[in-house]
């Protein structure tokens, strides 16, 4: 595992500048672009990868509209998926993209601006804030710079990770994930993956069909939740923030190898 870290960060360090996301034309900003950290924790789950999906688990499809927020999209996404999965569904305390997007922002002094945010960050927020429900910040894309209320920012605490247990001790409430091969262990575990993308122009126009190559111009970098594989196929499944009529019912679908030429950073989440 400690080799595998040394080669991400020796593959990515100049790569991967922390920069501000291109914006994207008509859905909004993906992601920023991070740097990997050797301090880092690292997901450690040894499932065998065979064809797996977690689709039966998912919450209702959300569409960020023409706002930025796809990292807070995908964060709730997967933090909605997993409590499922644990047999601890809460889809009636829905929570607040907007208030996630927001204390994202504000991280970096960008809260004025309809920009995009970090994954690592997102991870952040839930562990150290959380966030609050829906009714006390509900989304709006006109009120993008808008801040949250009092009421918002004292309900927020409840919806905090709480973490697992790690054998050295403490706790662990967001892990990296290194690689395609490790995100399948991952889901296989039962832990939906939120990733980051580049995506390219032909994505705003899908129904359905198996992204496997760059078309069109490029469109920035986009946050998603990557919850099933097919090893026969060769592909990956995607739960996208730009509604049901997007995709296949909101859901995209992508080659293994666009899959490995294009996602630069994996997380998972322990609510």
């Amino acid at each position: 595992m400690i080799s595998q870290i040394l080669k991400m960060l020796s593959n990515q360090f100049n790569s991967l500048k922390y920069r501000h996301s291109n914006q994207l034309i008509g859905l909004g900003t993906g992601t920023s672009e991070d740097t990997p950290d050797a301090r880092d924790l690292v997901a450690d789950e040894n499932f065998a990868v065979e064809s797996f999906s977690l689709s039966a688990f998912r919450p209702p499809i959300k569409s960020q509209s023409n706002t930025n927020s796809c990292v807070a999209n995908a964060f709730l996404t997967a933090k909605a998926q997993r409590l499922r999965i644990m047999g601890n569904d809460r889809s009636e305390l829905d929570e607040s993209e907007m208030d996630l997007w927001y204390q994202g922002r504000e991280r970096l002094g960008w809260q004025d601006k309809n920009s995009g945010m970090l994954l690592r960050d997102g991870a952040k927020i839930l562990t150290n804030n959380g966030v609050c429900l829906e009714r006390f910040n509900k989304f709006n894309p006109a009120n993008y710079n808008v801040a949250p209320t009092m009421i918002a920012k004292f309900t927020r605490g409840w919806g905090k990770l709480r973490g697992k247990p790690l054998p050295q001790g403490g706790r662990a409430y967001y892990e990296r994930v290194l690689d395609l091969e490790h995100a399948k262990q991952m889901v296989s575990a039962g832990h939906p993956v939120v990733i980051a993308s580049k995506i390219y122009r032909e994505w705003f126009y899908n129904q359905g069909e198996v992204i496997s190559a760059k078309l069109g111009t490029y469109s920035g970098s986009h946050a998603l939740v990557m919850d099933e594989f097919d090893e026969n196929e060769r592909t990956v499944s995607l739960i996208n923030s730009w509604g049901s009529n997007k995709g296949s019912e909101g859901i995209y679908k992508v080659s293994e190898q666009y899959f490995k030429n294009n996602v630069h950073d994996m997380w998972v989440v322990h609510p």
